[in-house]
């Protein structure tokens, strides 16, 4: 059961973003016993991959050591590769590791989720208008604009793309220099992780006694009604960039083909947000 328990770890830092909570998991697997760790990291070696632990929930004495590998999946919210973390696995980061024991009493990291820094400002939430030298710009709905660092590794949205950043204050205090991205959920991500659940649970419908289909038909419902505020949302907050006047011919192109885009999801689920709902079973 360690999959299922450990998945619980994993949402609750991964998707919920709220605090470490003292858990583990512990399973065998090929004679190998696995355990789920949370704790802060004291120090971390990219060279040797070493990485050393202040453990907080789970078993203590799991490891005499920990290595993270070119195989280690490392995560954090609204990233999906662990090129797009590099860097995060610094003296004080908040994390949730699941580690392989060797025979040695030495350990392995399978998997490593990593608590984004909390923001000491709002997240910033619009369009991105441009990416370049390292530095991404956001214009909000209301027409200002925020430029934020983006960290060494870190994968770039596209110009166009609706998102949510989180951002911390430059390291050092450095006056004037803006803030580093420690958090990014693309819209275009939400809603593809939106849609494919929707499908899912309409495809179990059909297998259902009635009773359970008819709970699953309100489900369908409301979920079909938060994809499509979600694209709502994002196609309202393009249009409202669309608007502004000093735009580059780049970012223009780029809101102006994301539009488009928005315009066809939308359409899409409102033409099969339907499928669920009472009355429509079995069509």
């Amino acid at each position: 059961m360690i999959g299922k328990r450990w998945l619980s770890i994993l949402l609750a830092l991964g998707l919920m973003g709220t605090g470490l909570g003292v858990a583990y998991a512990q399973g065998e697997e090929e004679g190998a016993r696995r355990a789920g760790l949370v704790g802060i990291v004291s120090s971390y070696n990219a060279v040797t991959g070493a990485l050393g632990l202040d453990v907080k929930g789970g078993p203590k004495e799991a490891c005499s050591a920990i290595t993270v590998t070119g195989d280690t999946k490392v995560k954090t919210p609204g990233e999906s590769a662990a090129t797009a973390v590099a860097g995060t696995l610094e003296a004080g980061a908040k994390v949730a590791v699941l580690v392989e024991r060797l025979p040695d009493g030495s350990c392995t990291a399978i998997q490593v989720v990593v608590k984004p820094v909390a923001p000491t400002s709002p997240a910033v939430i619009g369009t991105v208008v441009s990416v370049e030298n390292g530095l991404l710009t956001i214009t909000r709905p209301d027409g200002t604009t925020k430029t934020i660092q983006l960290p060494p590794g870190v994968t770039p949205p596209a110009v166009g793309e609706v998102v949510t950043a989180f951002a911390r204050p430059p390291r050092g205090g450095e006056r004037g220099a803006p803030p580093t991205l420690t958090g990014l959920v693309r819209a275009e991500e939400v809603h593809q992780r939106l849609r494919a659940f929707l499908q899912t649970l309409a495809s179990e419908q059909s297998t259902l006694p009635e009773k359970a289909a008819q709970a699953l038909d309100r489900r369908l419902t409301h979920i079909a009604a938060l994809l499509d505020n979600h694209l709502s949302h994002r196609l309202a907050i393009l249009q409202q960039a669309s608007e502004k006047k000093d735009l580059p011919a780049q970012a223009r192109a780029g809101i102006q083909k994301a539009i488009e885009k928005a315009h066809q999801d939308r359409d899409e689920a409102q033409g099969k947000a339907p499928e669920g709902r009472p009355g429509r079973r079995g069509s």
